[in-house]
């Protein structure tokens, strides 16, 4: 069968962000047949001392190609979470089919662990719920992974997270590009100041306020940080990060702009 005009073919391998002999941080490409009617999606893989964390693990459509990456990282019966940050179908999306796959305990935001029953989940004890206050995550002694509320952001109930050790935050939403060329895939920008006017439109519509936007500069800026690796469009070096704050702490956005006339 052909390919749609809206499929394109694209090649894009996937690669490590962060590598030592026991830890690494890993982005697992792009699907070799890309539905450009559907939002482009990282998802990422966590591996200490052979132990997986897979990150958002998407929908399905994207399950064959982050099967096939994650395990050439990290044996299948070795993932021991799935971790999902939010609700949403390109987050949660194929969870029934890694849930039948590997005996991986699922961690997500308390609010959605009465919603995600609907998804055809048979074993609810292996749902552990994230608190409305984050969490740290214990990799060993020194290392951890930190879930930090980004609540409103967009999700009523939802984490980012940092690892400690790679100094890697997933933001998730925050510091996503909708339109994100195929080039552009797994590249960390050192510069955010060229993409940010390509950053409004998505931030506008799906950030639920400037005090959301605020509150999370506030908090995250204090974490040291290497890399921003967000849900979807290019990464986001140390570098760039000065000026996505400023930027992001000054958007309206959301309920700002979307019942403005209304409240006059």
């Amino acid at each position: 069968m052909g390919k749609s005009n809206h499929e394109s073919e694209v090649v894009v391998e996937s690669k490590a962000l962060y590598k030592d002999d026991q830890h690494g941080f890993y982005w697992l490409g792009l699907e070799s047949t890309r539905d450009r009617r559907n939002i482009h999606v990282n998802q990422y893989l966590i591996v200490h001392q052979g132990r997986g964390i897979i990150l958002d693990a998407g929908g399905v459509s994207a399950f064959p190609r982050v099967l096939h990456h994650g395990t050439q990282y990290c044996d299948l019966n070795e993932i021991e979470m799935l971790w999902y940050s939010h609700q949403d179908p390109d987050c949660v999306g194929g969870i029934g089919l890694w849930m039948d796959l590997c005996a991986a305990d699922v961690m997500i935001g308390h609010y959605w662990t009465e919603f995600i029953g609907h998804m055809g989940i048979e074993d609810m004890t292996r749902i552990k719920p994230i608190p409305d206050e984050g969490m740290k995550y214990s990799l060993n002694d020194t290392d951890y992974l930190e879930f930090i509320p980004a609540h409103f952001l967009h999700s009523t109930g939802n984490y980012h997270l940092y690892d400690s050790r790679s100094k890697i935050l997933y933001s998730v939403d925050v510091g996503a590009i909708g339109d994100m060329q195929d080039h552009e895939a797994g590249k960390a920008l050192k510069d955010a100041k060229p993409y940010l006017d390509r950053m409004v439109p998505f931030h506008q519509r799906f950030m639920a306020s400037n005090s959301a936007a605020r509150a999370w500069v506030n908090r995250v800026s204090k974490y040291d940080i290497e890399l921003m690796a967000p849900q979807h469009g290019p990464l986001l070096s140390r570098s760039a990060l000065p000026d996505f704050y400023d930027w992001f702490s000054k958007l309206k956005c959301g309920v700002d702009l979307m019942y403005a006339e209304a409240l006059k």
